[in-house]
């Protein structure tokens, strides 16, 4: 994530408040998906060891 930051931080659009706005996005759009993906992840290692 923060290489990605570091990458786009000059590309994302000043309108959509440049670098603070990247971040920004990508927090919005970084933690959900670690959410998700984490809830999924636990949920098959607990299925597999009722098993």
């Amino acid at each position: 994530m923060i290489v990605t930051f570091w990458l786009f931080r000059d590309r994302f659009p000043p309108e959509w408040g440049g670098q603070f706005g990247l971040l920004g996005l990508m927090v919005v759009v970084g933690l959900p998906l670690t959410w998700a993906t984490t809830k999924v992840l636990l949920a098959k290692a607990e299925n597999r060891n009722e098993a």
